[in-house]
């Protein structure tokens, strides 16, 4: 229908911007002079908030010099000044082309040829100017060089300059401590940060309008209920429909887009291959443990898994996973699974009896020989689905618990796992072996003693499958 934008920032005159509570606020800061920064997630709608600045009444004339960092690559600290400096002039001649009265003094001030340039130059700008300009850096995240610490520090200082009409907003996705070297005298203390949310239901309703997309049978709600007001997913979800679509045709966009998308989930997916603390946490989260969000703690695992963009604060202030397609398509291989079978590897025939009757109950089940994967971190695995999986079965032939003791026993690691996280913990005895006592285990696992188990024998196989079946759905 609607020539809705995927991927890619929304120009000033685009129609289908959606302004957010965060535009009020971004202009309201800038509009008296204060030092912004948009440290927010890819796709998030910073580039296309920052186009659209110019349309809010708050900055009527106030001139946006917007620089795109990313345009520029400095091979040297030197360079780094000389190429930004040298973009804030070229967007500050464009402005005095049609302006030329906003700037007091007959030339403008030289690009920056080095660090020691970038102050004088700055604060040439912000004494000289007669309306209030704005710089604005977008994707600052890749400004990263030996020294930069100076740079972030002397946008503060011009800040507090007296007289200054300067004001700056810089955007990207970044941690603050990942940009300043020495964070004792980072300038982000003194800079508001504004959080960009994702659309509300009422915001996606409105996008869905702008485009001529009816609300068939709940489409809009159908797409909310998948993207959790995600700006660019929705945006895309949109341009896959028409005015007669229906809620069918949004879950079709949905698979659609999980098979075809190249711009958001494969780096995703990248960063959690690859960073193991995040994939953990993001299991965390996943699985219903609460996590509190602080705000000031750059470097933890849940304001990275945060400014990833696959998780976002819910009700009271918890971490949530950001939207139902992230949910899917990155839960871990072990969410899939409702239990995880513990056995000796003397004992796999009963093990291979067991999981196939669970099969045929539709009780997924995590077996190491079918599940791990070539190449797997086969310790890592084990365990991340051990937290994973609501049960964990333990088939227990004669002898198998003696072995605990052993250092190392890998029986014991995944026993002492079960108890650690809470797992539903069903021991599967096959005689002649007999439930575990106290006196057969190391102490760390003796509660093993206290969990019912359920008889296992080459007869009865259907009614202890049958059992751990009644027990997965409780």
């Amino acid at each position: 229908m609607g020539n809705f934008v995927y991927p890619g920032a929304l120009t000033a005159d685009e129609r289908y911007y959606i302004g957010r509570d965060a535009d009020r606020d971004v202009a309201e800061a800038l509009q008296f002079g204060r030092f912004i920064h948009l440290a927010e997630p890819r796709q998030q709608g910073k580039t296309s908030l920052i186009n659209h600045l110019s349309k809010r009444p708050e900055l009527e004339r106030r001139f946006i010099l917007d620089v795109p960092a990313s345009s520029f690559r400095g091979r040297t600290p030197d360079e780094w000044y000389r190429v930004i400096g040298g973009a804030i002039l070229r967007r500050l001649r464009q402005y005095l082309s049609a302006v030329p009265q906003a700037f007091g003094a007959a030339d403008l001030p030289s690009a920056p040829n080095g660090a020691n340039d970038w102050h004088p130059f700055l604060e040439d700008l912000a004494l000289q100017a007669k309306n209030y300009l704005i710089v604005a850096i977008d994707e600052i995240d890749v400004v990263q060089f030996e020294g930069s610490d100076q740079f972030y520090s002397v946008i503060k200082n011009i800040r507090d300059l007296p007289g200054s009409r300067l004001a700056f907003l810089l955007s990207g996705c970044f941690h603050p401590s990942s940009l300043i070297q020495d964070d004792r005298c980072s300038p982000f203390n003194a800079a508001s940060r504004v959080e960009i949310p994702d659309f509300t239901l009422e915001e996606v309703r409105e996008l869905a309008g702008r485009g001529g997309l009816e609300n068939r049978s709940g489409t809009v709600e159908r797409m909310y209920y998948w993207t959790d007001g995600h700006p660019a997913i929705t945006q895309y979800l949109c341009s896959q429909l028409t005015k007669d679509s229906v809620v069918t045709d949004v879950d079709n966009a949905v698979d659609h887009f999980i098979q075809h998308d190249v711009s958001n989930l494969p780096r995703i997916k990248y960063t959690l291959e690859h960073r193991p603390a995040l994939r953990s946490g993001f299991a965390d989260i996943l699985s219903g443990q609460r996590h509190f969000l602080h705000e000031y703690d750059f470097e933890s695992v849940d304001a990275r898994l945060r400014l990833a963009g696959l998780i976002k604060r819910g009700r009271n202030n918890n971490l949530v996973v950001r939207n139902r397609i992230y949910a899917e398509v990155f839960k871990p291989e072990a969410a899939r699974y409702q239990v995880f079978l513990s056995y000796r590897r003397t004992n796999s025939g009963s093990a291979v009896l067991l999981k196939e009757k669970l099969d045929s109950r539709n009780v997924r089940t995590y077996f190491d020989e079918i599940s791990l994967q070539p190449g797997d971190p086969y310790p890592e695995r084990l365990l991340e689905a051990i937290k994973s999986a609501p049960c964990f079965v333990l088939l227990l032939n004669q002898g198998d618990l003696a072995r605990c003791s052993e250092p190392g026993d890998w029986m014991y690691r995944e026993i002492k796992q079960a108890l650690d996280v809470g797992a539903n913990i069903i021991p599967v005895v096959v005689p002649p072996s007999s439930h575990p006592r106290p006196e057969d285990l190391p102490e760390e696992i003796r509660a093993l003693c206290d969990r019912q188990a359920i008889e296992y024998t080459p007869t009865d196989f259907d009614r202890a499958a049958e059992a751990i079946r009644n027990r997965c759905e409780r």
